[in-house]
C-alpha cells in the first residue's frame, strides 16, 4: 500500500515497532515465521498486517497488504535467543549423558561426547530433521562454535593452574618419547587405513594428500577430553597425569603442525601458509615467556604479598 512503501522495522524479541512516512506507524509481533499485527496509515487508515517469512540469502517477508502483495526486508535479532536455546539443550544433553556413564563408570566426559554426537545429524539429524534445524539452525552453529571455544579455553586455563611444571621438567625426556611413540603409531596406522578406503572415500582425489590426511587426523590427540579425564580421576597432580598431559600437550602441537602441512598438500593451501600457521604458533609462545611469564610473576609477588589482585590487573 502507498503508506507502507516505505518503512523502519525496529526488533526486540518477537516484538516489533513500524515508523513510516509522516505518522504511519504500528506495533507488530514476529512468532513462527509471521510478522502480524495493525498498523496506521499518516492519513488514519488502519492496515492489517500478516506476512510470512521467506527462506533465502536475505531474510524477507512477503504478504498482501491492502490487498496487494508486498516484500519486506527484515533482519531479525531473534538470533540471541536461537543461541541461548541451543546453549540449553546443549548443556541439559552434555548432562543428562554425563550423569549416565558416570553411573556406568565411565568419566562423564564420555557421556557429554556421546551426546554432542546425538544432538547432531548422526541421530537427531536423521531421526527428525525438523527438530534438528530448530534447535541448530546453520546461522547459530557459528555462534555456538564461538562461545564453546571460549569456554574451553578458559578450562584449560584452569587445568594448566592445577598442573606442577616441577613434575612435568623432572620427566621431560619420557614425555618427549611417550609423545612422539602416541604420533608415530597412530599415523601409520592411518596410512594403512587409507589403502582399503582412498576408492571409497576419496576417488577424485589424489591418493598422498588423501593417506597423509587420514595419518595425521589419527594421531592428533582430544586434549581437553584427556584433561577432563584426569581431572574427574583425581589424577591431575600425580607423576603419570603430568606425565600423560606434558605428552599430549607435545602431541597436540606435533600433530597440528602436521596436519597443517597436509592440507597444504593438499592443495588447500601452500607450504608458505602452512609456515605462517607454524611461525604465529612460535610468535605466541614466544610472547608469554617473554612478556607474559614476568607479568604473572609479578601477581603472584603482588598477592603474596598483600593477599589480592586487583580485578583490572587479571
Amino acid at each position: 500500500s502507498e503508506c507502507l512503501r516505505s518503512v523502519d522495522l525496529t526488533q526486540s524479541g518477537q516484538f516489533v515497532d513500524l515508523d513510516g512516512e509522516g505518522s504511519t506507524a504500528g506495533k507488530l509481533r514476529l512468532r513462527d515465521g509471521r510478522l502480524t499485527g495493525e498498523a496506521t496509515c499518516s492519513d488514519g487508515r488502519a492496515t492489517q498486517v500478516d506476512l510470512a517469512l521467506e527462506e533465502g540469502d536475505e531474510p524477507a517477508f512477503t504478504g498482501t497488504i491492502l490487498g496487494e502483495e508486498t516484500t519486506l526486508s527484515f533482519v531479525g535479532e531473534l538470533a540471541f535467543g536461537r543461541l541461548m536455546l541451543a546453549i540449553a539443550v546443549v548443556i541439559l544433553a552434555a548432562r543428562l549423558f554425563g550423569v549416565l556413564l558416570g553411573k556406568l563408570g565411565q568419566p562423564r566426559v564420555m557421556g557429554e561426547i556421546i551426546a554432542g554426537i546425538l544432538l547432531g545429524p548422526t541421530l537427531l539429524g536423521a531421526v527428525a530433521p525438523d527438530l534438528k534445524e530448530y534447535l541448530f539452525p546453520p546461522d547459530i552453529i557459528p555462534l555456538l562454535s564461538a562461545a564453546a571455544s571460549i569456554g574451553l579455553a578458559f578450562y584449560l586455563f584452569l587445568v594448566g593452574m592445577e598442573l606442577d611444571p616441577t613434575a612435568i621438567r623432572e620427566r621431560a625426556t619420557e614425555a618427549a618419547f611417550i609423545s612422539n611413540t602416541s604420533v608415530a603409531f597412530p599415523m601409520a596406522l592411518g596410512l594403512l587405513v587409507a589403502l582399503p578406503v582412498y576408492e571409497l572415500l576419496a576417488p577424485d582425489a589424489d591418493y598422498l594428500p588423501f593417506a597423509l590426511f587420514m595419518g595425521v587426523a589419527m594421531s592428533i590427540t582430544a586434549f581437553p577430553v584427556l584433561a577432563r579425564i584426569l581431572v574427574e580421576r583425581r589424577m591431575l597432580r600425580r607423576p603419570v597425569g603430568a606425565l600423560a598431559m606434558a605428552g599430549a600437550a607435545i602431541d597436540d602441537v606435533t600433530a597440528w603442525g602436521l596436519l597443517a602441512l597436509a592440507t597444504a598438500v593438499a592443495g588447500a593451501g601452500s607450504g608458505i601458509d602452512a609456515l605462517v600457521v607454524v611461525g604465529l604458533a612460535g610468535v605466541f609462545t614466544a610472547a608469554l615467556v617473554v612478556g607474559g611469564r614476568p607479568i604473572l610473576r609479578r601477581l603472584s609477588a603482588a598477592y603474596d604479598e598483600v593477599g589480592h589482585i586487583p580485578p583490572l590487573w587479571v
